[in-house]
């Protein structure tokens, strides 16, 4: 189905460098917590999992992690579908060294992050096994987007690429209301610190950035047809492309696009 809205690649604030990173973990742990708690990421265990089982590949290298929660959550209901054995890199590049060190304290033989920052779009050959991105890959650029799925290619590594923000007005929505979210959900995102609580009531930087980029995001995400485009002819030798939108709770969409080798 077309998108009901032109793709326009306006400006993100998590996208900028010179963004206070303790504002961006606050927004990336709200967007972990917030989709795990509505169960937005059952289409993407089930995808997943049936990867995994298709390339026989245990270990997975997430790229773009943010707070990492998100697969963490994943990767616990994958162990339920009789994958135990999977393990998970975290990767970024600018890394929630703080989140992702309590996440991998949990599970230190099947989780580990890397402290330096990581290039989505030449990742080092060390990290090998099947990568992920969640909700990120509407941050690039096309041309950009395209390097990532074609350096997933010339590697040999599968690919799984999920996104929640839709380019259409219902898509909208619910970007329009993550204000009410933020200040709903935040009372139960941990830590619980005082700054968390600062600049989401008293100085709500919090919910005006998650709602700024959650509306940037939906008019930034990537068809289906467009993702599909992006991979025609790449990788042909190495990797078998899928792209298609599975259906969530609370009538949200997930559109993904997945890489399987050969």
């Amino acid at each position: 189905m077309a998108a009901l809205i032109p793709r326009m690649h306006l400006f993100e604030f998590e996208d900028q460098a010179w963004f206070p990173s303790s504002i961006r973990n606050y927004m990336t742990d709200f967007l972990r917590y917030s989709t795990v708690r509505m169960q937005l990421h059952r289409p993407m265990v089930q995808i997943l999992t049936s990867m995994i089982n298709r390339t026989g590949t245990p270990k997975i290298v997430d790229l773009c992690s943010g707070g990492g929660g998100l697969l963490a959550a994943i990767q616990r209901d994958i162990r339920k579908a009789g994958r135990p054995g999977t393990s998970i890199t975290f990767t970024d590049k600018y890394p929630n060294a703080e989140a992702l060190s309590a996440i991998c304290r949990e599970q230190p033989s099947a989780l580990q992050f890397e402290v330096a920052s990581v290039d989505a779009t030449a990742v080092p050959a060390r990290l090998r096994g099947i990568r992920t991105m969640f909700s990120a890959f509407h941050h690039f650029r096309p041309e950009i987007a395209q390097q990532i799925l074609g350096d997933s290619a010339a590697s040999g590594q599968g690919i799984a690429v999920f996104e929640i923000s839709r380019r259409s007005i219902l898509g909208l929505v619910p970007m329009l209301l993550s204000p009410l979210g933020t200040w709903l959900m935040t009372p139960f995102i941990r830590p619980l610190t005082p700054g968390r609580l600062f600049f989401t009531y008293v100085v709500p930087l919090v919910p005006f950035f998650v709602m700024w980029d959650g509306i940037v995001s939906a008019f930034r995400t990537y068809t289906v047809d467009e993702m599909k485009a992006m991979v025609a002819g790449l990788g042909g030798n190495t990797l078998e492309w899928e792209a298609g939108i599975a259906d969530a709770p609370f009538g949200y969409k997930v559109t993904y696009l997945v890489g399987v080798p050969r």
